[in-house]
């Protein structure tokens, strides 16, 4: 699959933010149309696990847009009842919500991936 691809190669270290942060945004938008989501819960593990580092990015954006792929993740997956997945996004979002060097506003969309779970 090209964008699996493509997401593997911005994830590999060194991560640049800028690559990271489009990255983010080009997946988080999949979410808007429901063709997309059974690729989408197809490579749920392995696109959670190569953005995993995000959480801890210096770059806020990238928080940001971390958190927010975890939101969509948790709406579309508790939509699936999907236990497994649920559990990745629960585990990822209490990392993110539970580190103090973490922007509040991408903490608050951790918690609210949380609470929806």
């Amino acid at each position: 699959d090209t964008i699996i691809e493509l997401i593997r190669k911005v994830a590999a270290n060194p991560p640049l933010p800028a690559n990271l942060l489009t990255s983010l945004r080009a997946l988080t938008n999949l979410f808007k149309n429901t063709s997309y989501n059974d690729w989408l819960l197809a490579h749920r593990a392995e696109i959670l696990d190569a953005f995993s580092s995000c959480w801890s990015s210096s770059n806020k954006n990238v928080q940001l847009s971390y958190a927010t792929l975890l939101i969509n993740y948790a709406v579309l997956l508790i939509e699936k009842k999907d236990k497994e997945g649920q559990s990745q996004v629960l585990s990822a979002a209490l990392a993110m919500a539970g580190e103090g060097t973490v922007d509040s506003d991408s903490k608050f969309r951790a918690l609210v991936a949380i609470g929806s779970l």
